[in-house]
Parts: C-alpha cells; structure tokens; sequence
C-alpha cells in the first residue's frame, strides 16, 4: 500500500526500486538458464557477468540504505539499527527456509538418504550455506545476517571508521577470492595444509560465496557516507561500468568485476528520478518475485520438460509476476496485509 512514506523517500531511491525489479528478472535467469542452448563463449562470458549484477546489487543497496537518511547521531544508534536489520533477514530467513523445507525433504528421499544423514546435512547448510534444494535464493539472507553480525561488532569497537569497514571489505573480499580458488583447483594444489583447508571449506561453507555480504554491503554503506556529488557523476559512472563490464565479461578478473558492480550502483543512484506510484509496485514485485519464484520453477520441473531453457523462464518469470500482482492487491486488505508482512517485510 502506497503512503506518504514512499512519496518522501527521495529521487535517488526510486531509480534503486525500478533496477531491483530488473535485477529480480535477473535471478530468475540465473536459475533457469534461458540461454542454455548457446554454446559460444564470448556470448556467454558477457551474459554472466550482467546476470551477474544482480545479487551484488541487492546487498550493495542493503549498505547503502542501512543509515541512509535516518537521523542517526551515535554509535548505540547505529548498533539498534544493524540488529533490527539482523532480525529482519533472520525472520525471512527462517521463513522462507520453512517454505522451501518440503522440495528439501522431497530431495533427500529422492536420493535415498538417511533420516539422521538428511538432518544433519539440512542443518549444515542451513546454518552455513544458505541454500537446498531449489531454496537457492535464501543464501542471500544468511550472508547479509553474517555480515550484519560482523557489521555489529564492528560499529560496537570503533563506530562508523571508514577505513576499519574498507579494511574489512577488502579482507573479505580477499577471503572470498581465496576460498573460492582452492575449491575450484583442488586438483593443482601442492600444499597439504591448503589442501586440507579446501576440503574443510567444500565439506562446510562449500565455496567463498557465503562471504559476499560482508564485503558487499559495507561498500554500500562507505557509499552512502560519500556527499561529493561528483563522484556519482553519471558520465565518470558511466564510463568506469561499460569499461570495467567489457573487460571483465572478457578475463574474468574478480577486481574488475567487483569494480564493475561498485560502479553499476553508482550509475544507478546518479538517476534522480520523479515520484510515481508505480515505484512502490516495483519494489514490491521484486522482493515477492526473489523469494517465490524458485516455487514455480520447482512446478516446471515436475512437468517432465527441460529443466533449463528458455522456456522454464518465461514460465517461471510470468507466474513470478502473477503472484506479485496478487500479493499487492491483497495488501490492500487489512487481515491479508499482515501476513504479507512476516512472509516479504
């Protein structure tokens, strides 16, 4: 329901809400994989890296909204403000893990495991992964819980310093890259002990995945401090996403595609769009969209037909937007209205 709230909450915002939408488009297509049948590189390299804004804009956007325009004068303040945050993607997280829980149980019979060994395989990438199967999506909130935690301490030991939440970016930005590196080429590796680490890494948090929260969303926040409009001049945007994109489409190189995501946000804010209601339907339909879209895959899988195609996207991306139109309309009634609010926030 649209309020005054939503009128108020400035020009650089509703260009975030209108990109969320096509972003939430964009997890769709990571999932479903509409280019499936393409083979060419070169094509592919370049559809990856813009899919690939996606989740990264989301956390990016989480940082840059966390104190944006909140009147917030002290450390404690700052402190109240990263646990509510904390609680809010615990409450989805656990949410929407409940939800999911039937496709979970459904593949551990499929697979004929165990009950103990489904258990304790749930509870380890409930609680360090973030996703089972078809719940890909929900990693997203246990890595922003993560990072709110660290941001917690952080804040709790030296406030809001820059350069500690640079620091701890770029460490776990490093730890990620690392992480990653020595899962994907266990069979190069020469060093027991790293060998030893990449095994404990696979068995448990799989990859460095789990770590992107905690680099991505103290860049928004480093971003929201910064009051220099020449730094979110559009040209200079511009120019850094379109250059650092192509190159990294092209070598692959982690920098550069990190780059390529900083600047993509800040050509995005440069936008100072006009009020209009539709904003608030955008912003809506991608959450509702994120969270319930992988339901409806899981219906075209049962189908019996490709599971990756184009095909399973416009699928899974028309009934993603049905449910979206609903879900607004039932926000206008009051009873309906409430559970809306535990299930999207």
């Amino acid at each position: 329901m649209v309020n005054i709230v939503d009128i108020k909450r400035g020009q650089q915002l509703y260009s975030i809400d209108f990109t969320k939408f096509i972003m939430a488009i964009f997890v769709i297509a990571i999932h479903t994989h509409p280019l499936e049948p393409v083979t060419n590189k070169f094509i592919l390299n370049f559809y990856n890296e813009l899919v690939g804004l996606a989740v990264p804009f989301f956390f990016i956007t989480n940082g840059y909204l966390l104190f944006k325009n909140k009147d917030i004068k002290s450390s404690s303040e700052m402190i109240a403000t990263v646990k509510k945050f904390a609680i809010k993607m615990a409450k989805l997280y656990i949410m929407w893990s409940a939800i999911y829980l039937p496709l979970a149980i459904y593949d551990y019979i499929s697979q004929g495991r165990s009950v103990i060994k489904s258990v304790v395989t749930y509870i380890g990438k409930l609680v360090l992964v973030g996703d089972h199967y078809l719940s890909w999506p929900l990693w997203y909130l246990l890595s922003a819980i993560y990072a709110a935690v660290v941001l917690y301490f952080v804040i709790y030991k030296f406030g809001l310093n820059k350069k500690i939440l640079l620091g701890s970016a770029v460490m776990f930005f490093g730890l990620d890259i690392f992480l990653t590196y020595i899962v994907n080429n266990q069979a190069n590796l020469k060093w027991g002990g790293v060998i030893l680490l990449s095994k404990i890494v696979q068995k448990t948090i799989q990859n460095g995945r789990i770590l992107q929260g905690q680099y991505y969303i103290p860049i928004g926040i480093l971003l929201a401090t910064i009051k220099k409009k020449k730094f979110f001049n559009r040209v200079i945007a511009t120019f850094g996403f379109v250059l650092t994109f192509i190159i990294s489409a092209i070598t692959n190189v982690n920098l550069l595609s990190l780059m390529c995501k900083i600047f993509f946000f800040v050509l995005v804010i440069s936008f100072e769009i006009k009020y209009s209601e539709i904003f608030y339907y955008l912003r809506r339909s991608s959450t509702v969209m994120y969270f319930t879209h992988m339901l409806f895959y899981a219906m075209w899988i049962s189908l019996n037909v490709p599971q990756y195609g184009f095909g399973a996207f416009v699928w899974t991306f028309i009934l993603s937007i049905l449910i979206s139109i609903i879900v607004i309309f039932l926000e206008k009634i009051s009873i309906a209205r409430k559970c809306i609010k535990i299930l999207f926030g």
